[in-house]
């Protein structure tokens, strides 16, 4: 993973910034992302008959509520991260897990898995392969890994160019500067991968190659996001 994200992502948590802020988005989306567990639980299919593993849970705005819902939950991230999720969480509900995914072993196996708003922040696309491969090692049979919320340039270029992008994005600018950005002053991190059509193609070949069904599903378009990003679920029949 890239190693500026990463870190960017500790700092974040170790400051006094809100949890939205933390998670990567406005606090002008706060109740938008008060509505992604449900796209999620509805998604992955979630019960209360699963153990579930987020990859990349932040400071729990997902995870949390997905807690209530599954059998069993954990959640894996940078250890300031970590640290914030403990202090929101009563008891021991969450098992936690501190360090980068592909530099920490985690045992056992999962029913369900999230990488939800992370794969944009990994170097390349062999290292988006690579992550997807080691999240499938911990997947059960019969379980569903979703990728969501992935920021695909064709996507937004199509939508910005449509009458109704051209409106919602004129709104977008002034709410955001009514609103307010924080400065959050990290280290700006060009060393991502972009995601476009062709490329979330060569996911998908990739997954049908090592034994996966997979669908590039929409999002709501209520959620933070919901015009530009979508999901790729996972699965593979038992």
């Amino acid at each position: 993973m890239s190693r500026t994200s990463f870190e960017n992502y500790g700092r974040l948590a170790a400051s006094d910034h809100h949890h939205t802020v933390i998670a990567g988005r406005y606090l002008n989306q706060l109740v938008a992302e008060k509505l992604i567990p449900l796209d999620v639980m509805e998604k992955l299919d979630l019960g209360p008959k699963d153990s579930l593993l987020e990859i990349g849970c932040g400071t729990g705005n997902i995870l949390i509520p997905l807690s209530f819902i599954a059998g069993s939950s954990s959640g894996l991230d940078h250890s300031s991260v970590i640290g914030r999720l403990a202090e929101r969480l009563s008891g021991s509900e969450i098992q936690c897990f501190m360090g980068n995914f592909l530099d920490t072993d985690i045992d056992g196996e999962f029913s369900k898995i999230l990488i939800y708003s992370v794969v944009h922040c990994l170097s390349d696309e062999d290292e988006v392969l690579m992550f997807l491969d080691k999240a499938l090692g911990l997947l059960a049979a019969g379980g569903k890994l979703l990728i969501g919320d992935i920021p695909n340039v064709d996507l937004k270029a199509k939508f910005l160019a449509s009458s109704e992008g051209k409106v919602f994005q004129k709104a977008w600018e002034t709410e955001v500067e009514s609103a307010g950005i924080p400065d959050l002053d990290l280290p700006e991190d060009t060393d991502t991968i972009e995601f476009n059509d062709a490329v979330l193609s060569r996911i998908q070949n990739h997954l049908k190659l090592v034994g996966y069904q997979s669908e590039r599903m929409g999002q709501p378009q209520e959620l933070p996001f919901g015009h530009t990003r979508e999901d790729l679920l996972a699965w593979r029949d038992s």
